[in-house]
């Protein structure tokens, strides 16, 4: 499957850029239905998208991450809450496109971008795979130290994923298999909720859901690993609804792993 590359588009008209009439890197499913725009800068999602016969609606958003890495690992005492932990770690959050131009690549009805961005030292690829069927769109990484570098201790990745919602009090969660009641308001989560992952303890099925009663436009996260079991919570404030994601990745990686 070829590559090909992937340029900005200047959309100063679009008010939810967070650097109006800078040019935004936006990704369109093969259909046009669906699309995300990128922050010229980081290169980290700023607005979702949907279109319907002419008609674009969107959620502006703020996704965010960060790289937890070096330090020691520490043995606390036993029977401890947290017996088990890391000492002097560093922690890395300033993202910025990388040097490299990001890719298109079309599997069958599918197509996945590729946007490299790096972080001290650091690279990490996003790759935004667009599905006519569900997931309609799939987000993974991949992370390692930048090309020639030593090997580098990963701790975990952490991310953020905020959405600005003005009018919060008509929005609801759903956590099926969670100790949350279907159709909680999304206002009322004032601490934040625990979500059990994919795989854990408790059966459920990792995935959380804001939607809005009549209106089919909703946001459902769905936190995914094969390899790792991550730990996912989720809370409003104001006008701001943040899934908060720890992957669990870790290892002592090398260039190009």
């Amino acid at each position: 499957m070829a590559r090909r590359p992937v340029t900005p588009t200047a959309r100063p008209e679009d008010s939810s850029s967070p650097l109006p009439g800078a040019p935004l890197l936006e990704l369109l499913s093969r259909d046009g239905s669906l699309g995300l725009r990128l922050h010229p800068d980081t290169g980290l999602p700023v607005t979702l998208f949907v279109r319907d016969r002419g008609r674009e609606r969107s959620l502006p958003l703020a996704v965010t991450a960060g790289l937890i890495t070096e330090g020691a690992e520490v043995w606390g005492e036993p029977g401890a809450a947290a017996p088990f932990g890391y000492a002097d770690t560093v922690h890395r959050s300033t993202f910025r496109l990388g040097a490299e131009a990001s890719w298109q690549v079309l599997d069958g009805s599918a197509e996945t971008y590729s946007v490299p961005t790096q972080v001290d030292g650091w690279v990490v690829i996003w790759h935004y795979t667009f599905r006519r069927s569900h997931p309609r769109l799939e987000v993974t990484l991949d992370v390692g130290p930048l090309a020639g570098g030593e090997p580098r201790t990963l701790r975990d990745l952490r991310i953020e994923l905020r959405c600005h919602l003005p009018d919060l009090a008509s929005w609801l969660v759903e956590a099926p298999g969670n100790q949350v009641r279907p159709g909680l308001a999304a206002a009322a989560l004032r601490d934040p909720i625990t979500i059990s992952p994919a795989g854990g303890s408790r059966g459920s099925a990792g995935l959380a859901l804001i939607h809005r009663r009549d209106d089919p436009l909703a946001l459902l996260v769905w936190p995914f690993s094969d390899t790792e079991i991550g730990a996912f919570s989720l809370k409003t404030l104001d006008e701001i609804c943040n899934f908060i994601l720890s992957t669990g990745l870790a290892g002592r990686i090398r260039s190009g792993e």
